[in-house]
């Protein structure tokens, strides 16, 4: 790999020329809600062409509230840059398994939110394929002609759709929070047969680094923001190491990206057993134990609270317990002054709301450098 050390080097031009191509297509035909969503997009398409490196691929989702937020124009401009574009609103199951089938391919998906707001048995078994899909090995069985095929469903997806998706693939997405254009912001006019040729110089760009790139991106293990762990990490992971490879000042605007995007994605959906904890445990932050009586009243009186008479989540010492209970949370006797009442107290409430609390936006810190001296010495070997 003898290529390593330039292909690294955050002073090599030619790379962040290739991704800069990327950036300048997306924003003459399309409106991001952000730079880091754009940014985002970007490292994305770069990944599809090296996704052979990555153990893990991220699902990009476009949703807005509302139609005419440029999804499917973002979708167009993908399938011209990305690798081996596949494109449908309304394919079988079994056809996106039988297309995913070797990994390579980009699964583009527009209208998502009409199959899984639909009875169709397909909508579960479509969450499962894309979910599967999101790590190598995953697969999708079928019985065909009395026998079980097995077919492999790894490979980059991108969708769009209105509201948001099932939560399982949400969380293997980076969400773009596609809006509508602001009043005076024009964009160029976007005819698919005549900036075809154009847009396509910029996927063939991509090719040629992909095939320069590819064998020394297995080595990057990219530092990770603080905070991004777990599945998020698998998540970002990918485009993370592209933007170290491409280097210039990509590393640093893949992390900001990460961290902006991290706290978008999440959808105000808590179930009310988490939003209960996450209120309980601002209650108790300045108290030991609580009689119930003494937390219901609290609870009705939090800003826009959910749980008043007249909110969604009406509360009373019995469904207390009862949203309580699935969590190991249980009333006890507390001593409140001179008296022992029912109740509950701050070390249950705060051990247990740790666990199910939004995580932190995380931090963007310093870009690190790439530990190019240890990895050197394993290429040299």
């Amino acid at each position: 790999l003898a290529t390593y050390a330039g292909l690294c080097d955050s002073s090599n031009a030619d790379n962040p020329a290739v991704i800069d191509d990327v950036v300048h297509v997306l924003d003459r035909w399309a409106c991001f809600p952000s730079d880091a969503a754009r940014d985002a997009v970007a490292l994305w398409i770069a990944h599809t062409h090296v996704i052979d490196a990555f153990y893990t691929t991220p699902r990009l989702a476009m949703l807005s509230p509302e139609p005419g937020s440029g999804k499917t124009r973002v979708l167009d401009l993908l399938g011209l840059m990305v690798r081996q574009a596949i494109t449908s609103d309304n394919a079988s199951v079994a056809a996106i398994a039988q297309c995913m089938g070797d990994g390579r391919k980009t699964l583009l998906l527009d209208e998502i939110d009409a199959v899984f707001a639909s009875r169709s048995a397909d909508k579960g078994a479509l969450r499962g394929l894309l979910n599967s899909g999101h790590r190598r090995g995953g697969c999708y069985h079928r019985m065909k002609a009395g026998r079980l095929e097995s077919l492999a469903t790894f490979g980059a997806v991108a969708l769009a759709g209105l509201g948001e998706l099932p939560h399982t693939l949400q969380t293997r997405s980076i969400v773009i929070r596609m809006q509508r254009r602001p009043r005076g912001t024009t964009l160029e006019p976007f005819r698919l047969h005549l900036v075809e040729s154009e847009i396509s110089a910029v996927r063939e760009d991509l090719e040629r680094w992909a095939a320069q790139t590819l064998d020394a991106l297995v080595y990057i293990q990219p530092e990770l923001p603080n905070g991004v762990v777990d599945r998020i990490a698998d998540v970002w992971e990918p485009l993370l190491a592209v933007a170290e490879t491409i280097g210039g000042s990509w590393p640093e605007r893949a992390r900001v990206a990460c961290a902006a995007l991290i706290a978008d994605a999440r959808p105000d959906d808590a179930s009310d057993g988490i939003s209960l904890l996450n209120d309980l445990a601002h209650i108790f932050a300045s108290e030991q134990r609580l009689a119930t009586e003494d937390i219901l009243d609290r609870l009705t009186r939090l800003p826009e609270s959910p749980w008043s008479p007249d909110g969604r989540g009406q509360l009373d010492s019995r469904k207390l317990a009862d949203l309580l209970r699935p969590y190991g949370i249980r009333p006890t006797k507390v001593k409140i002054g001179l008296r022992a009442l029912q109740g509950y107290r701050r070390e249950d409430i705060e051990e247990v709301a740790g666990r199910y609390a939004p995580a932190e936006v995380p931090a963007v810190p310093a870009v690190p450098a790439i530990r190019s001296v240890e990895r050197m010495e394993i290429v040299d070997v």
